[in-house]
């Protein structure tokens, strides 16, 4: 027997006829810079308030809202979790040789970062996920997706390593200019990057990005699909050489 070209109709949706439905009515917190918290390139925060004002327009509801924990001591946690995780694996290689000079500088300092780690540090950290997982269930019973960039800083020379500042603020480690990326990691929720839009003068691309709650990754998708609905002229664009 042939297949059939079509979905039945059981896999039918509306948003599968109309995907730009899925933003009417859809709640998104925004939490922007975190209150001035993560450091951000000029641009980098208008450019996603922007195209979140499109899916506004789309019959979305959004509202600026503060995360509700402190964020610091987010990244106090996050820090120790990345060291117990990082720590072990190149502590497996240190001792070949020749290894220490080919791993390069920054895993060696998350590696000598680990050895001073304790157990009650660890359980510390612990406690803070929990408690920030547990924070982040409340938010996101409030609100549908909660929206942050998808990055703080423009596209950056390749020959650089790293961001060693923003916006003025010194980056004190590695990952601190890509801070915002942690929040959906650490509470372990799914999170979907969209393209926001362009620099105004240079043409570099950005992101803005929405969390959702566990398992809501079916919601996301559509909410993605909705946006590329709403902004197909756009998406269809291409940064300028």
């Amino acid at each position: 027997m042939r297949g059939c070209r079509f979905h039945c109709s059981a896999d039918w949706t509306p948003e599968a006829a109309d995907p730009a439905r899925a933003l009417r009515g859809l709640k998104i917190g925004w939490l922007g810079n975190l209150n001035g918290y993560l450091a951000m390139d000029d641009g980098v925060l208008q450019v996603c308030r922007d195209a979140l004002g499109h899916m506004a327009q789309a019959g979305a509801v959004v509202e600026d809202i503060a995360l509700g924990m402190d964020p610091g001591e987010l990244w106090d946690c996050w820090l120790t979790w990345r060291r117990a995780l990082v720590g072990p694996r190149v502590h497996a290689l240190i001792g070949l040789p020749g290894a220490r000079e080919a791993i390069k500088p920054e895993a060696l300092w998350e590696y000598e970062g680990s050895q001073g780690l304790s157990f009650l540090d660890f359980m510390r950290a612990s406690q803070v996920r929990s408690r920030y997982y547990q924070h982040m269930r409340g938010l996101l019973a409030q609100w549908d997706v909660v929206a942050l960039p998808s990055a703080q800083v423009w596209p950056f020379p390749v020959a650089e390593r790293w961001p060693r500042q923003i916006a003025g603020r010194a980056m004190d480690t590695y990952h601190r200019w890509m801070e915002a990326t942690l929040y959906a990691t650490l509470a372990g929720l799914p999170a979907i990057s969209l393209p926001a839009g362009f620099h105004a003068q240079h043409g570099w691309p950005m992101g803005v990005q929405l969390i959702a709650a566990h398992s809501a990754d079916a919601l996301l998708l559509r909410v993605a699909a909705g946006y590329e609905a709403v902004r197909g002229d756009f998406i269809a664009l291409r940064p300028q050489e």
